[in-house]
């Protein structure tokens, strides 16, 4: 979820609107979510995450394989299996 923002699914190409090609620059799989931030910048702000049916032990938000520092996790319910958290970007 982007709080408060609008977000056009949309873009000007040659002088009519084109829609975005999300099934291309945008990957969301088991645990993992990629966007192609040149394709769709207007998708890089921050956002609240809710990822349903993760089991981790421990589990810790990555950025580009690190781990993020900017990220919060809001909750985790190990036996419902969700967590939410935040991120300031892609």
């Amino acid at each position: 979820s982007y709080t408060n923002k609008n977000i056009l699914l949309v873009k000007m190409s040659a002088g009519e609107d084109d829609r975005l090609n999300l099934d291309a620059d945008l990957n969301i799989s088991q645990g993992k979510i990629i966007l192609n931030q040149n394709n769709l910048p207007q998708l890089n702000l921050p956002a609240t995450i809710i990822l349903n049916n993760i089991d981790f032990n421990s589990p810790k938000i990555l950025k580009d394989g690190a781990e993020c520092a900017a990220c919060q996790i809001i909750g985790y319910g190990r036996s419902a299996k969700t967590i939410t958290f935040s991120v300031p970007g892609f």
